[in-house]
């Protein structure tokens, strides 16, 4: 029974990790998307010139 439980809990602990991993960088990009945006909003194209 050991035998094939083992490698069931490895089996699911190593794709609950790649899947924490995929979901931080999904997180970061729409955090960097919604950063440049709010940036983008307060810009002023007076200011430049």
């Amino acid at each position: 029974m050991t035998v094939i439980l083992v490698p069931c809990l490895v089996f699911a602990s190593v794709f609950t990790d790649l899947s924490r991993v995929e979901l931080a960088k999904a997180r970061a990009v729409s955090a960097a998307d919604l950063s440049l945006n709010t940036i983008l909003a307060h810009y002023d194209p007076e200011l430049k010139e």
